[in-house]
């Protein structure tokens, strides 16, 4: 059972389907308990019901490929908090984070790495307690992204331990566009002091931000 933050809700966001999913069993008893990042209280959550399909879902590792866009936002919620929303097709998956590392410029960095030719790229969102790892891999043009969920971010825990919250999978340079692009809107509801003031422990990426719209202009 998972104590850590997690909001899954459903929004309509245009007619592409996406392939966010909840892995596990079909109809598990288990239950989730939302933490709020402030109150550190706990309440039951059962997760809304998810976009895929149930035979879909039998398939944890390949539900559902579709080609899609992603939105991406990013706020700040309080001193050393935000939190991130992707939404992709008609699902959103909200995702707090804490200062316990910087999560804009890793996750920046994860971008640039595939932009530059990896094949794999990863970050970590701790909380207290936590983890969020978004794990990136890249096949020529196309790009999968999933984040998997983890009770605690130690010990660390092997991928194959964590819970899948959102799974999608597309073109590369657009993915990195839509995700880009909601970072860069967070330097413009800002700016850098303002925000190195609300996140206290890490200035705004702005070396990182360059540098992956750079090499997305250069195509």
């Amino acid at each position: 059972m998972f104590s850590i933050p997690i909001n899954r809700v459903s929004a309509q966001h245009g007619p592409l389907t996406a392939c966010p999913i909840v892995t596990g069993n079909i109809g598990r008893p288990d239950r989730l308990l939302v933490a709020h990042p402030l109150t550190r209280r706990h309440v039951p959550f059962a997760p809304p019901r998810p976009a895929c399909d149930e035979a879909e879902m039998q398939d944890a590792v390949e539900p559902c490929r579709h080609d899609v866009r992603v939105e991406f936002s990013y706020r700040l919620t309080g001193p050393g908090w935000g939190e991130a929303t992707l939404s992709a097709g008609d699902v959103r998956v909200v995702l707090p984070s804490s200062y316990l590392c910087d999560v804009l410029d890793d996750l920046l960095q994860a971008l640039r790495a595939l932009l530059e030719g990896a094949s794999e790229a990863r970050c970590s969102w701790e909380l207290e307690p936590g983890d969020y790892r978004w794990l990136f891999s890249r096949d020529g043009d196309a790009m999968s992204l999933r984040i998997l969920a983890f009770s605690d971010s130690w010990p660390i825990q092997a991928d194959e331990d964590g819970e899948i919250l959102f799974r999608v999978i597309g073109p590369l340079a657009a993915l990195a566009t839509d995700v880009t692009a909601g970072i860069a809107d967070v330097l413009a509801t800002y700016g850098e002091a303002e925000y190195k003031k609300r996140w206290i422990n890490y200035p705004f990426p702005t070396e990182a931000l360059n540098a992956v719209q750079g090499l997305l202009s250069a195509g």
